[in-house]
């Protein structure tokens, strides 16, 4: 289907086949894309067909997220996609989930790549969480950082084996289970019904 050389008796094509009844085409991860995934998607939305023969599609991506370069990923395809199928762009720029400090660090740390698509859209916290603390639920409960994001210096020499940096975060982590352990049993001694789950301390 890719070469257009195969066709199907009854059919124009493979893809007229595989497609019939479909109008519209979501691809999630774009940025993860390789070669050969681009030229899949690019015959199954007809991106050279005729207007009447294309179909509408859709891709969710961020440039910032590209970790398969591995397998020959590149970032070029979602660059390339406005182009490719004259599409607009929309931002999804809300962070749901991250306090204000994490987010504000990640945006420092990646803002420091070069041709981002995000460049002039940082991420945000969600409206509904602008007002609470910047360092979430940590900013009273860790009296020591308040919520703050850590980074851990470590020896040079050890990057070869990673184990110092790997013994530093879970000394951290242990610390932070802790805080979160006494805090409730403090909410059970009170006669709090609060749910007894321990939260992820990287994301509140």
């Amino acid at each position: 289907m890719l070469e257009g050389k195969r066709n199907v008796e009854g059919e124009d094509n493979l893809r007229e086949q595989l497609l019939r009844g479909y109008r519209y085409i979501l691809v999630d991860e774009y940025q993860d894309i390789d070669d050969l995934q681009y030229r899949l998607v690019s015959a199954l939305a007809g991106r050279h067909a005729e207007e009447d023969g294309r179909l509408c599609i859709m891709a969710v991506g961020d440039d910032d997220q590209n970790i398969y370069a591995w397998r020959d990923t590149n970032n070029r395809y979602i660059e390339r996609f406005r182009e490719d199928y004259e599409a607009s762009i929309s931002f999804l720029v809300d962070n749901y989930r991250s306090s204000l400090r994490i987010i504000e660090a990640a945006n420092q740390l990646i803002g420091q790549n070069s041709a981002r698509l995000k460049e002039a859209n940082p991420i945000r916290i969600d409206r509904a969480r602008q007002e609470l603390p910047a360092g979430g639920l940590w900013e009273e409960q860790d009296k020591q950082r308040k919520g703050r994001v850590l980074r851990l210096l470590i020896d040079p020499s050890d990057r070869e084996h990673g184990n110092l940096q790997a013994q530093a975060a879970m000394l951290e982590l242990e610390r932070l289970l802790m805080l979160e352990q006494g805090r409730l049993e403090r909410l059970c001694g009170s006669g709090s019904d609060a749910p007894l789950s321990v939260a992820n301390p990287g994301l509140v």
